[in-house]
């Protein structure tokens, strides 16, 4: 899928935004599930930094790295926010940069108490990636979000049965 001759500098990819959230847009953070909003907040909004679709959103640790691809909102200003420029890379961004990121040791200050790593982001900017140059880059994409679904749906699933399994065990000898 990759050509070895093939790199992309991160910093073409990807532009660093640095809009204050002077609207008042709802707050989000950034997790090993990706985006999630915040439904209650008793910080200042104004400092924090906004994104809009097709943003890439990186915070201090490893995990807290996440790609806007519809919604639009603020995070807290120790996020940094990049802008995807060539919108063909924006399922190598939600698939693929967070693994490369966590095999390039450069990146990474030290290890944290905190947090299990710490990205510098200097050296971010100046990463290459490998580029993907398959035309069969997006169907491999497609396929791994529609096993993501499928995971999803069976994880549910799963749930719900364990709910039902519990409740007949609770209730079987009434």
């Amino acid at each position: 899928m990759y050509s070895s001759d093939s790199f992309v500098h991160f910093s073409d990819l990807y532009v660093d935004v640095n809009e204050r959230n002077i609207d008042g847009l709802n707050q989000y953070t950034v997790g090993k599930e990706g985006l999630k909003p915040i439904l209650e907040s008793n910080y200042d909004l104004q400092n924090h930094k906004i994104f809009h679709p097709n943003c890439l959103l990186i915070g201090i640790g490893i995990e807290e790295i996440a790609v806007s691809v519809n919604d639009s909102g603020s995070v807290s200003p120790v996020y940094n926010v990049y802008r995807i420029n060539n919108k063909d890379y924006l399922n190598y961004t939600r698939f693929f940069l967070k693994s490369i990121l966590w095999r390039k040791k450069a990146f990474i200050t030290r290890k944290s108490t905190r947090r299990e790593y710490e990205i510098d982001t200097k050296e971010l900017l100046m990463l290459n990636l490998p580029a993907p140059v398959d035309l069969q880059f997006d169907k491999v994409c497609n396929s791994i979000e529609g096993l993501d679904i499928l995971i999803q749906q069976f994880t549910n699933k799963l749930k719900q049965l364990n709910r039902v399994k519990s409740y007949l065990l609770k209730n079987m000898f009434i």
